[in-house]
C-alpha cells in the first residue's frame, strides 16, 4: 500500500509521503493485546521493514511511554531494544532512532519560526497572503511569550500553535481583522487554561 501509495505521489511530481503519527501514548490504555499489536506495528516502521523509499515516519511519544514498565515501550521488548536510549548524550539528536525534544529548551527565535511554518502552510491551504494580517511583529511577540513561559498547565508549544491557529482563522474569516500581540499574554493563559480542562493533567503533564 504504502508502495503505491508513494509511487503514485512522485508521478505527480511530489518528492514522497510524510507520516505523522500522533498520541501514540494512547496505546497505554489499550488491553495487553492491543497493545502488543500497537507495538509490533510500531516496530514495523522503525525497522522500515514495509516502508519504500521517499516515504519517512514521524510518531510522538510522551515520557510516560518509556517509564511505564507494565504498559510502555519497555514491555514489548522488540520495540524496546530499537527505542532505548544507548548513551547519556545531552540535547536532542536528529540523528538517532529517538530524539528527546523536551531535553532542549526552544528559544523565542525557535517559537517564532515555529509561527512562521505554521503561517505558511496556513496560507497556502486557503490561497490567501496570511503575512499581512499575521505580521512577523506578532509572531515574534508570540514567540518571546511562549519562550518565557513557565508555570502554564500545558507544553508551551502546544499553546503557541494553537493561539496562531486560531489568530489566523479568525483574520482568514475576516480580514478587515488585525492581530494585537500586546493581548497575547491574556491570550496564552486563557488558551493554556481551555487545553488543560479539555483533558486530565496526567495525559498532558509532559507534553
Amino acid at each position: 500500500m504504502f508502495q503505491s501509495l508513494v509511487g503514485l505521489l512522485r508521478h505527480f511530481g511530489y518528492p514522497g509521503l510524510l507520516l505523522l503519527l500522533d498520541e501514540v501514548e494512547s496505546t497505554l490504555d489499550q488491553r495487553q493485546n492491543i497493545r502488543a499489536a500497537a507495538y509490533d506495528n510500531l516496530r514495523s516502521l522503525v525497522d522500515r521493514r514495509d516502508l519504500p523509499p521517499c516515504c519517512f515516519v514521524v510518531c510522538s511519544i510522551t515520557p510516560e511511554m518509556f517509564s511505564d514498565e507494565d504498559r510502555g515501550v519497555r514491555s514489548y521488548e522488540a520495540l524496546w531494544q530499537r527505542l532505548k536510549p544507548v548513551s547519556d548524550r545531552e540535547g536532542v539528536n536528529f540523528n538517532s532512532t529517538v530524539a528527546d525534544l523536551a531535553a532542549n529548551q526552544l528559544t523565542a527565535n525557535d517559537y517564532r519560526e515555529v509561527g512562521e511554518r505554521i503561517r505558511v502552510v496556513h496560507a497556502i491551504s486557503n490561497d490567501w497572503e496570511a503575512e499581512k494580517s499575521v505580521t512577523a511583529a506578532f509572531l515574534t511577540e508570540a514567540g518571546e511569550i511562549a519562550a518565557h513561559a513557565r508555570s502554564l498547565a500545558v507544553a508551551a508549544t502546544r499553546i503557541l500553535v494553537k493561539v496562531v491557529t486560531d489568530e489566523l482563522d479568525r483574520a482568514y474569516r475576516d480580514q478587515r481583522y488585525v492581530p494585537d500581540a500586546k493581548r497575547l499574554p491574556v491570550v496564552f493563559d486563557r488558551v493554556a487554561r481551555e487545553l488543560s480542562e479539555a483533558r486530565s493533567g496526567d495525559e498532558w503533564r509532559s507534553s
